[in-house]
């Protein structure tokens, strides 16, 4: 998932027994690319995408999902090279169609998840002269935890230890993973998104995009023969995660916006709230999170993704309608009723009046400063009714380019400060939502945010 890899052998379409051989290629940051002394279409400008390729490689049995044909170019030796662009790779097993790869089991480790839970089953002892240490390891207890009725999941430590000979080194490594448990088979890009929900939530807490190092399913239903007898096979996957960066850093303890230790007792409901509320909330989710990626770098439109999301946020959590809905359709269909105007006019008004019962952008971020506890955005956003006005004019003019409004509209500094405190309002909000107490995040928003 995070380094690049080559596999060498030979491919074919399903139900077919023409073998053209070629290399499968991935970059972490561009995605796979399969070269081929050839091409499954007939015609050369046939451009038509593959939904399965399966290949036979050095690493065993491979297939290829959403294969988008890439070009075809003839060579002088009279040779086409054909390239397409898998989507999904998973190893392993040869699968006739998406149907087919459905699993139990999941098993995963991503970028700064160990880091964040600040956790060791290492006990050193080094004798004040340095001539004699020890070095002990006791297993760390699973951390077990339910997302829903078909699915149960825990996070487990190791240490493997690797023993070089020839120059006596000895090298450990605590690492942790999270498996999930389906109930049911499930389709593997369903257990993709969980995988991602759970991974979103690593982001929020470290402060740091996270990413999946490697993902591995399992299913009872699919086993490989050994010298100790049948097992369950191990399929992993490679794709091109959309918010990979490697230039994403390590976090340190004091470096996180929620520390575990604060919230480990509750931290089985916080999971498990995260992704019901992921379902509600997906779009608020969505662009708090990908706002984390390159976050070091503002942008106009940074600061428009979180004005929709703080806007999605309230009208999805609140109830701030000017009438009770009943009440308002009730006057909006009399209003109609009454004017005498074209069958489009009537449109066109009636879709102005569908959100004429909703509260402003100004109202929205007001109520839920009022509602916060969080002292650091009262304390820096001033007088918040012109805080909001500020706002809501840069959202106007960055969104209708009004020409009243440009010396009214934040730009540069002045807009980033602005981004940053929006950013403080969502983030405290989401935290509240996931029932997390203020006392055990508020001194990670004041880290990160001033």
């Amino acid at each position: 998932m995070t380094s690049n890899i080559e596999y060498i052998g030979r491919w074919k379409l399903p139900h077919t027994s023409e073998w053209i051989n070629g290399t499968l290629s991935f970059n972490p940051e561009t995605g796979a690319n399969l070269e081929l002394f050839g091409t499954f279409d007939k015609g050369f400008h046939d451009m038509s995408t593959k939904p399965i390729i399966h290949g036979e490689t050095n690493i065993g049995e491979i297939t290829l999902f959403d294969n988008w044909f890439i070009t075809a170019k003839y060579q002088r030796n009279g040779v086409t090279i054909g390239i397409y662009e898998p989507i999904l790779i998973l190893i392993g097993q040869h699968f006739g169609n998406v149907e087919e790869a459905k699993f139990r089991n999941v098993r995963f480790s991503a970028f700064n998840l160990f880091q964040w839970f600040s956790l060791s089953g290492i006990n050193q002892n080094f004798s004040k002269s340095g001539d004699t240490y020890s070095i002990n390891y006791n297993r760390l207890n699973e951390i077990n935890f339910e997302l829903n009725q078909n699915c149960y999941g825990n996070i487990s430590f190791d240490s493997p230890v690797e023993i070089t000979d020839v120059d006596n080194k000895i090298d450990i490594r605590e690492q942790c993973y999270v498996s999930l448990s389906y109930i049911e088979k499930t389709p593997f890009e369903d257990i993709l998104i969980d995988v991602k929900k759970f991974i979103g939530l690593i982001t929020l807490f470290t402060f740091e995009q996270s990413y999946p190092l490697n993902i591995a399913f399992q299913d009872a239903d699919i086993e490989e023969e050994t010298e100790c007898g049948k097992r369950k096979k191990t399929i992993k996957i490679i794709y091109h995660y959309d918010l990979y960066s490697p230039k994403y850093k390590i976090r340190r303890k004091h470096q996180h916006l929620v520390k575990y230790q604060d919230i480990a007792q509750i931290f089985p409901n916080v999971i498990k709230s995260w992704f019901e509320r992921f379902n509600e909330l997906e779009p608020v989710f969505s662009l708090m999170l990908y706002s984390f990626k390159d976050k070091n770098r503002f942008r106009v439109e940074k600061f428009m993704d979180i004005v929709r999301a703080i806007e999605t946020f309230h009208r999805r959590t609140h109830n701030s309608n000017r009438l009770p809905i009943a009440e308002y359709d009730q006057l909006v269909n009399s209003i109609l009723s009454d004017v005498k105007i074209s069958k489009e006019d009537k449109e066109w008004l009636e879709n102005k009046l569908r959100y004429g019962n909703e509260p402003t952008l100004h109202k929205r971020i007001k109520e839920m400063i009022n509602q916060s506890n969080t002292s650091i955005l009262k304390d820096s956003s001033g007088n918040i009714r012109k805080f909001c006005q500020r706002v809501v004019d840069s959202r106007n003019y960055y969104t209708h380019y009004d020409e009243s409004l440009v010396g009214k509209a934040l730009t540069g500094k002045e807009l980033f400060n602005v981004n940053q405190k929006l950013m403080v309002l969502l983030v405290s909000n989401i935290l509240d939502l996931l029932e997390i107490d203020l006392p055990q995040y508020e001194s990670g928003l004041n880290y990160l945010f001033q």
